[in-house]
């Protein structure tokens, strides 16, 4: 099975169209990546990674389990925690915002001056899904195509969308294709970037 085809196995019967909007890619393009004219670049890669939680050695290499993502940890390592606040979109927005609680995080996944969001409504499934906590690196807050940040856009107010780089400028996009895009101009601030996801099963 090529990567092509596990792409498409990723696509099930969902229409090009309505799969390749919502990895920012055209549906000729993702015509090609499914049958073999194209090999998808590292952003992309990552990006269907973590939206269809599939392990990137099965994507690339057909090799191991499809849902895959176990992290080794060592004694020392889960040893070592770090509380971080929680916060909601709306108060991060203010100049003190009030957290609404704090989550113990263990050390290979937390980065310093790092805080957590939880989710309120469903514009990032299913990437992230409602009632959701999304751990934000506040230090990282150059754009890279493909990853989700937190934005504070005066004219939108506080959201979590995914960037991408089109020809008419920096476009933000959520996951769920029922909101529209958003182009990036005026007044606008990036906290940071999304760094982990953990979701309530």
């Amino acid at each position: 099975m090529s990567i092509g085809t596990r792409i498409s196995k990723l696509r099930r019967a969902e229409k090009k169209n309505s799969f390749a909007s919502k990895l920012g890619i055209t549906p000729d393009y993702l015509r090609m990546l499914e049958v073999g004219e194209k090999t998808p670049g590292r952003t992309l890669i990552k990006l269907l990674c973590m939206k269809f939680a599939v392990s990137e050695d099965w994507l690339l290499n057909g090799k191991g389990d499809e849902h895959s993502h176990s992290i080794v940890i060592s004694p020392e390592q889960s040893s070592q925690v770090h509380h971080i606040n929680i916060y909601t979109l709306e108060e991060l927005r203010n100049k003190n915002p009030k957290r609404i609680s704090t989550i113990a995080v263990h050390n290979p996944f937390y980065i310093e001056g790092m805080c957590a969001i939880q989710i309120t409504n469903n514009s990032m499934e299913p990437s992230l899904m409602e009632n959701a906590i999304a751990g934000i690196d506040t230090k990282t807050t150059e754009l890279i195509d493909g990853n989700s940040y937190v934005f504070n856009i005066d004219s939108v107010g506080t959201i979590i969308r995914r960037v991408f780089k089109m020809p008419e400028g920096l476009t933000l996009k959520a996951d769920n294709p029922i909101y529209p895009n958003i182009l990036l101009k005026g007044k606008y601030k990036v906290y940071g970037k999304v760094h982990w996801v953990m979701s309530t099963v």
